[in-house]
């Protein structure tokens, strides 16, 4: 990869000291790829029509195609997000799109023409989310790795083949990466390997969502993914309150100041995995609670981001005091 020019030159915002080679979510992306063509010529997806995996496919490679001539050459951020929206738009266009939402006091929320539009938004925002949180070693994808494994679980017990089969296959495509991607990585996973991860995840969240998948919470994916979007949400929420372009190129995310104040790649990405674990069990539990009062479940896990919050903060106070 470094040979043929797909390779990461370190510069102020990075975390390495020497070239690295990028790109290898590519090895993610064809694993999964041929373990869905397995799964499908094995008959695990008959009750899917075929049109529709064929537009999810479509929809895929347009990602992938887009992700790694941004590896390789650089992308311009509106163009990135408007083949973002676009590969959405194909996945609504194929009918998954949110159906409903159980909310407190509301009781389920039938969407309507409302879900599509929240479908694109979500997709494009989760995508983007992931991207963002794959700034260290090991980090996006340890977490996915644990995500994939609770979920996979959560599909089993609860007889969802579709998200069974589909998180089975991430779960192992990106265990295989994680081995050479863990600190001190040797490999980069690139945005090819980054947003194809938030586009998968993105829909397996949808497809929780729908009247025909309503044994799994639609609350599952989003409580795995816990403290990335929580990191996200709070890091963008203060630039746009600061004034500040959201899309240029950063390093304020809660594990980059945890990251400069001393903790290293390892030791970040193993926290994050912690949180993962314990979002894991949280999902589990989140199966047996009445819809309505799912949501609640996200109580403790805001005041653990908020306690992590203040830490990371305290920490980056001292770093400074030190004048390191």
């Amino acid at each position: 990869m470094v040979w043929i020019g797909i390779h990461d030159d370190p510069n102020h915002r990075s975390s390495h000291s020497m070239r690295m080679p990028r790109s290898g979510g590519m090895a993610i992306v064809l694993s999964f790829i041929f373990c869905m063509i397995y799964f499908f010529w094995g008959g695990y997806f008959s009750h899917i029509p075929e049109w529709r995996l064929v537009l999810m496919l479509g929809a895929a490679v347009l990602i992938i195609l887009a992700s790694l001539k941004d590896d390789i050459t650089g992308i311009s951020f509106r163009k990135k997000l408007a083949i973002q929206v676009l590969g959405a738009v194909v996945v609504v266009m194929g009918g998954l799109s949110f159906d409903t939402l159980p909310l407190p006091y509301v009781g389920v929320w039938y969407l309507g023409g409302l879900g599509g539009i929240v479908s694109l938004f979500w997709i494009v925002g989760f995508m983007n989310a992931f991207n963002f949180m794959d700034g260290l070693d090991g980090l996006a994808a340890g977490t996915s790795v644990v995500a994939c494994f609770f979920i996979a679980i959560i599909a089993a017990m609860l007889g969802e083949k579709a998200i069974f089969f589909i998180s089975f296959a991430m779960l192992w495509a990106t265990l295989g990466f994680f081995i050479f991607n863990f600190p001190p990585a040797r490999i980069f996973m690139g945005d090819v390997g980054s947003q194809f991860i938030g586009f998968t995840w993105s829909i397996i969240f949808i497809l929780a969502a729908q009247a025909s998948h309503d044994s799994i919470s639609v609350y599952t994916v989003p409580l795995l993914f816990f403290s990335f979007i929580y990191d996200v949400a709070l890091t963008l929420g203060r630039r746009i309150f600061q004034k500040q372009t959201i899309w240029y190129p950063h390093r304020t995310f809660l594990f980059h100041i945890l990251n400069r104040s001393g903790y290293s790649h390892r030791e970040i990405s193993l926290i994050y995995m912690g949180f993962a674990i314990l979002q894991g069990f949280g999902a589990i539990l989140l199966q047996y609670i009445a819809p309505p009062r799912q949501i609640y479940i996200f109580i403790p896990y805001i005041v653990l981001m908020s306690l992590y919050t203040r830490w990371v903060k305290r920490n980056a106070a001292k770093y400074i005091k030190r004048g390191i």
